[in-house]
């Protein structure tokens, strides 16, 4: 739990890295060091250029699905700021670097339920549920969370109940709105 300590290493194996210009390592350093800094609440704007910086080091690397994990960690973050048309942007750029043979896998899933939710959030309701419901033949639960959340604030409250009796053992929140 050495945060301080832990930056001046990943700090140090980056000079190092940088040298050998391994992409893959020094994605993965500032990938760590985006982490450390979102979990310090240190200047949001680091844990941002950390994990932008990480994302350029594995399109270097041609290594797509920690690029789009890149993405997401960047989509996520801009999510918690009042910036949510970067988070849009980052998780629809995260969702295009996915590997094909993941698509319909959960990994994807959470990358479309977290630009769901973006929407969501920005009464982009029609966009969101043209994602959910192409998204919903892969039976993910937070899929169709996010689904039904779109057609309880659309009074569509019957379709919002088949959503949920489908999928309520894994729901929570849900519960209260309905």
């Amino acid at each position: 739990m050495d945060y301080n300590g832990a930056i001046m290493e990943y700090k140090k194996a980056e000079l190092e890295f940088e040298k050998d210009t391994n992409f893959t390592m020094l994605g993965l350093i500032n990938t760590r060091l985006g982490e450390i800094y979102e979990k310090t609440y240190e200047d949001e704007n680091i844990t941002i250029e950390r994990y932008s910086k990480a994302a350029q080091y594995f399109k270097l690397a041609k290594d797509s699905l920690r690029t789009a994990d890149s993405y997401k960690s960047l989509g996520r973050q801009f999510m918690f700021t009042t910036r949510r048309d970067s988070a849009e942007f980052y998780l629809k750029r995260a969702i295009s670097y996915m590997p094909q043979s993941l698509i319909g896998s959960d990994i994807v899933a959470d990358n479309y339920y977290l630009l769901m939710n973006v929407l969501i959030y920005e009464n982009k309701l029609e966009e969101a549920k043209a994602i959910g419901l192409l998204q919903r033949k892969h039976c993910n639960p937070d899929i169709n969370n996010a689904l039904a959340e779109i057609y309880i604030k659309t009074d569509k409250p019957d379709s919002a109940l088949i959503l949920y009796n489908d999928y309520k053992s894994s729901w929570t929140e849900l519960d209260k709105l309905i």
